[in-house]
């Protein structure tokens, strides 16, 4: 007799988007089966394989060598924001304006929708114990 799902594909990709939302970055097979819940790494690996399968992430080596081809139907729904630069926060250095990649941003976080929006990379550690004031 076969063993009862855990969980469910929707369920694995909705902790997937709000892991990189929240994050930035891929969870590790590890942090996954934290999220999830599930006692084995192994049915973590099985889920991840089955939605490669299907289209839904893109895989490659390394721990967190993953990303989203596809979110859960009726997810979040986002925007893409290009990355334009960087800021300095250290040693001065020239900032060029070179598109380096997007990123989909929850549309909530875009308000008013119709403006233009873009993304600045931060080097360095002059910011470190900055005070956010208010």
């Amino acid at each position: 007799m076969a063993r009862p799902r855990l969980v469910t594909k929707e369920q694995v990709l909705d902790a997937l988007s709000r892991w990189f939302i929240r994050n930035s970055v891929p969870p590790t097979v590890e942090e996954l089966r934290r999220v999830l819940g599930v006692g084995s790494t192994r049915t973590v690996l099985r889920y991840l394989e089955a939605l490669e399968e299907e289209g839904y992430i893109e895989r490659w080596s390394g721990a967190r060598g993953m990303r989203m081809r596809k979110g859960p139907a009726g997810g979040i729904e986002t925007r893409l924001v290009p990355i334009v630069g960087e800021a300095p926060a250290g040693p001065l250095m020239l900032a060029e304006e070179n598109l380096q990649g997007q990123v989909q941003i929850p549309k909530d976080f875009l308000k008013p929708l119709s403006a233009n929006y873009f993304l600045l990379r931060v080097r360095g550690d002059s910011m470190n114990r900055a005070k956010v004031e208010g």
